[in-house]
């Protein structure tokens, strides 16, 4: 049986969803929201205010300082082929934990961080399926 859900997120968004249960009427909703370019944003940027920025990023902290939008001074103090591996070392680490229940998702979204460090300007591709898995 469906019911009608009333979803409201702060004082901006909200929606009447038509679901079985109140979670899957926040999944359509969510779901729904991928119009919504800030949202495919996020997923798609490899910028620290994205969903990347949540991987770049060790035990210590972020790897841009908070204050210049510049490489931290002790990632920066590292010599620069070290630093590469350090940084992709813990992309990847963040990554996999990040997704720890869906590898293949990883694993994709890895392949999609590696082309981004060979191609300027690249522009990922995420499938529905990526970004929405049931």
């Amino acid at each position: 049986m469906y019911y009608l859900y009333f979803i409201h997120e702060e004082t901006s968004i909200c929606a009447l969803v038509k679901a079985k249960s109140e979670e899957e009427a926040w999944w359509i909703f969510a779901k729904n929201q991928m119009g919504n370019e800030m949202v495919k944003d996020f997923i798609d940027s490899f910028h620290d205010e994205g969903l990347f920025g949540d991987f770049y990023r060790d035990d210590i902290g972020a790897f841009l300082d908070l204050y210049t939008g510049e490489l931290s001074e002790r990632i920066n103090k590292m010599s620069e082929s070290y630093r590469r591996l350090y940084v992709s070392n813990h992309i990847k680490n963040n990554t996999r934990e990040f997704w720890m229940y869906m590898p293949q998702h990883a694993e994709a979204y890895i392949r999609e961080v590696e082309k981004g460090w060979h191609i300027e300007e690249y522009q990922p591709s995420f499938s529905e399926e990526f970004i929405w898995p049931r």
